[in-house]
C-alpha cells in the first residue's frame, strides 16, 4: 500500500511539474537530496539558468555521496540509492534536467569527538583551512575545507563523478564557490568534460556547473591561492550567480538597510520614507542602477559595448559598483546567472512588500514581483538598449533584439515569425510613453500572448507607427513584435 502510495504521489508531483514546464518554469530546487546532517524544506529559485532543470540542493555536509534516506520508502538498504536514481531517470524522461546542490566548502563537525566529524577523523587537521594560530576557519559558517589540499580536491572530482555517472546528474551548483580554489573548479570540469556515452554513459560535455562566486573571508583576493569566484572565472565556462542585477532591482543589498529602495520596488519615484539622500540623490541611484541592470540583461559581457546614463559608450566592465570594481566580469553568457530571488533571505514577494510605500496595493505589489522576475526572464545577449543617456524616461527600460534575414547578408536569421522585437519595462507607478525615431519606420504589435491574456491592464499597450511612439501601461512588461512579410 506505501508503495502504492509513493507512486500515485510522484504521478501527481510529475504531471505538476510538466504543467509548471509548459508555462515557463525553469528551475525549481528540492531541500535535500543527499545524507546531510539538517533537515530543510523545499524552495523554488528563479534563474536565467538557459534550460530547464531541477535543482536538488544539499546543505551542512556529513556523509559525501549518500542520497537523503528521509526521502525513500525505507531509508535502510538499497532504497534510498534505487530511488533516486529512478526519481532522475523520471525528471529526465518529462524533460527536465537534474542539477544537485553541493556543498564542499565546510564540514559539520570536527576533531576526534563530535559525532558528524568523519574527515577530521580520517587524518585530524587535512582536511581543514585553519588561520595563523593554527584554528579552524569558519567563514563560510563552520569548518571551512582547504581544496587546496591535493586529497580535498580528489574528494571533491571523485564525488561529483559518482553522482554523474552512477545517478545521471545533469548539472551541479556549488555553494560558496568562492572558497573553492580555481584550479579545483578546472579539473572537476575537466573531468567533467571527459566522460562519454560510450565509455561511461554520460555526455559530459553537456553538464554545467555554477555557483556562488562570492570573494570573502580567508580567500578574499586571492588569499589562500586564486579562487573561484566571479571576477577569476572569465573564459572557464563555469558560471556563476549576478548579484549586481539583483541589488540594482531591488535597492541595497541583503547586508544593507531593508528599506534602502531600487529600480523596482519604488526608489524615487514611490518613495518608502526612507531617507536615501535626497531628491538629487536618488535621481543618480536610479540612473547608476539602470545602467547596472542593463549590463546583465547583455549576460553582464566585459566587452559589451552600451550607452550609459552619461550617455557615453562603455564596456560593461567600464560600469564600475561603489566601490569601483566592474559591473560586468563574463566572457561568455553562460559564465553569468542572473536572479532576483533565491534561497537566502527573502522571498521576492517579501522583499517587494518591505520596500514598497504601505499605500500601494496588493495588486500593485504582485506587478512589481512579476516585472521583477520578466527582466530575468527577458534577459538577452544580443540586445541593443534604447531610453539611454541623461535624457532618459525615468523607471523604463527598452529593450530591442533584431534577427536576420534569411538570404541577406548580416544577422542570421533565427525566428520565422518575428523579425524585431521591442521589450518595455516600465515601473513607474504611471503609465508611461516612449518614441524612438530609430523604430518609427516598423509596424509593431503587442505579442498573441499578452493581446489575449487575462491581464486587462497589459493589453492597453499600444504602439503608434506614424510617431513610432509605445505606451506602457504602469507597472508593467509589455513585449511588441513586428511580424514577418509572408
Amino acid at each position: 500500500m506505501l508503495e502504492n502510495y509513493h507512486r500515485i504521489q510522484l504521478s501527481n508531483k510529475l504531471i505538476l511539474l510538466q504543467s509548471k514546464m509548459m508555462m515557463g518554469i525553469i528551475g525549481g530546487r528540492l531541500l535535500d537530496a543527499s545524507d546531510w546532517s539538517q533537515f530543510y524544506q523545499v524552495y523554488c529559485e528563479l534563474t536565467s539558468i538557459p534550460f530547464h532543470c531541477l535543482c536538488l540542493a544539499k546543505v551542512q555536509s556529513c556523509s559525501l555521496g549518500v542520497p537523503k534516506g528521509s526521502y525513500a520508502s525505507n531509508p535502510n538498504g538499497p532504497c534510498r540509492t534505487i530511488e533516486f536514481r529512478k526519481m532522475v531517470q523520471a525528471l529526465n524522461h518529462i524533460g527536465l534536467r537534474v542539477v544537485l546542490d553541493v556543498v564542499y566548502n565546510h564540514l559539520h563537525g570536527s576533531g576526534p569527538f563530535d559525532e558528524n566529524s568523519v574527515l577530521d577523523k580520517v587524518v585530524p587537521g587535512y582536511y581543514l583551512r585553519r588561520n595563523n594560530d593554527g584554528f579552524i576557519e569558519n567563514s563560510t559558517c563552520v569548518n571551512n575545507t582547504a581544496s587546496e589540499h591535493y586529497m580535498v580536491e580528489r574528494l571533491i572530482i571523485d564525488d561529483l563523478l559518482s553522482w554523474a555517472v552512477n545517478y545521471k546528474v545533469d548539472g551541479f551548483r556549488f555553494d560558496l564557490m568562492g572558497h573553492i580554489m580555481k584550479s579545483t573548479m578546472m579539473k572537476a570540469k575537466d573531468a567533467l568534460l571527459s566522460l562519454t556515452n560510450e565509455r561511461n554513459g554520460v555526455d559530459g560535455s553537456s553538464i554545467y556547473i555554477y555557483g556562488e562566486g562570492w570573494d570573502f573571508g580567508e580567500v578574499a583576493k586571492n588569499g589562500r591561492g586564486i579562487n573561484a569566484s566571479q571576477f577569476n572565472l572569465g573564459g572557464t565556462g563555469i558560471g556563476s550567480f549576478n548579484d549586481r542585477i539583483r541589488d540594482a532591482m531591488l535597492g541595497g543589498s541583503p547586508f544593507g538597510h531593508p528599506l534602502h529602495q531600487g529600480f523596482v520596488t519604488g526608489l524615487m519615484l514611490q518613495p518608502n520614507g526612507h531617507d536615501h539622500g535626497g531628491k538629487a540623490v536618488e535621481e543618480l541611484m536610479l540612473t547608476i542602477a539602470k545602467d547596472h541592470i542593463q549590463a546583465g540583461m547583455a549576460a553582464n559581457l566585459r566587452d559589451f559595448v552600451l550607452v550609459n546614463s552619461e550617455g557615453k559608450e562603455v564596456k560593461g566592465s567600464e560600469i564600475l559598483m561603489n566601490g569601483g570594481a566592474p559591473v560586468a566580469y563574463a566572457l561568455c553568457p553562460i559564465e553569468t546567472i542572473n536572479y532576483v530571488s533565491a534561497h537566502d533571505n527573502e522571498t521576492l514577494f517579501d522583499i517587494v512588500c518591505m520596500k514598497t510605500p504601505m499605500k500601494i496595493s496588493v495588486d500593485e505589489r504582485c506587478r512589481l514581483n512579476h516585472l521583477a522576475t520578466s527582466i530575468i526572464a527577458m534577459s538577452q545577449e544580443r540586445v541593443r538598449f534604447h531610453n539611454t543617456g541623461p535624457s532618459w524616461v525615468p523607471g523604463v527600460i527598452v529593450m530591442s533584439i533584431e534577427d536576420g534575414h534569411e538570404g541577406l547578408p548580416g544577422l542570421s536569421q533565427l525566428d520565422p515569425i518575428y523579425s524585431y522585437i521591442v521589450v518595455i519595462f516600465n515601473t513607474c507607478p504611471t503609465k508611461v510613453s516612449f518614441a524612438s525615431p530609430a523604430l518609427r519606420p516598423r509596424y509593431f504589435q503587442l505579442h498573441p500572448v499578452q493581446a489575449m491574456s487575462s491581464d486587462e491592464v497589459v493589453k492597453k499597450s499600444t504602439y503608434e507607427a506614424s510617431s513610432g511612439c509605445f505606451t506602457v501601461p504602469p507597472m508593467t512588461t509589455s513585449v511588441f513584435v513586428e511580424p514577418r512579410k509572408i
